[in-house]
């Protein structure tokens, strides 16, 4: 009889932690390729080669770009979004990048609360900004903070996260 009970008491606990998500506001991490320019960049992703920093936003998938101006430290950093869902507009409160360690990151630079308005399209890419990164480095890493997706169909702003593996430069 005991353990029919302590059987029905978990099952209760568990259906109520099912029932009531637990929603978080939290930094997106995503490790990023640099790339020495956006036809590589779109030729990398167009081949899977990309596979790592993707994520899906509702029905889209992310993917984020680094890309080197030359053989200058100035690199570009870009977002790319394919789906179904008509999108007019990318905001975020911050992004930050750095050298993606884990024990010391290295910021490279900071962009401060951002909005794009692009015309509306179920894909394509935008230009968030511009941030020196050393050309010694081979990796770099983007933490967004709040980022969001405005969905023509829906008429709203809608969360977009990211999460990525580390990814060597071109």
């Amino acid at each position: 009889m005991i353990k029919r009970t302590m059987a029905i008491i978990v099952v209760s606990i568990l259906s109520l932690l099912a029932t009531f998500p637990v929603y978080a506001q939290s930094s997106t991490y995503v490790t990023l390729p640099i790339f020495p320019s956006i036809e590589a960049a779109m030729e990398a992703s167009a081949e899977g080669v990309l596979g790592g920093p993707r994520a899906r936003a509702g029905s889209n998938v992310l993917g984020g770009f680094l890309i080197r101006d030359g053989n200058s430290e100035r690199v570009q950093v870009y977002l790319s979004w394919s789906g179904t869902k008509l999108i007019s507009a990318w905001r975020f409160n911050s992004a930050t990048i750095d050298n993606g360690s884990l024990l010391r990151p290295t910021v490279f630079g900071t962009l401060g609360q951002t909005i794009r308005n692009i015309t509306a399209s179920t894909k394509g890419s935008v230009h968030f900004g511009n941030v020196n990164i050393p050309v010694s480095e081979t990796h770099g890493r983007i933490r967004f903070s709040n980022l969001q997706g405005y969905s023509m169909l829906n008429a709203r702003w809608e969360n977009a996260l990211i999460t990525g593996i580390t990814a060597r430069i071109n």
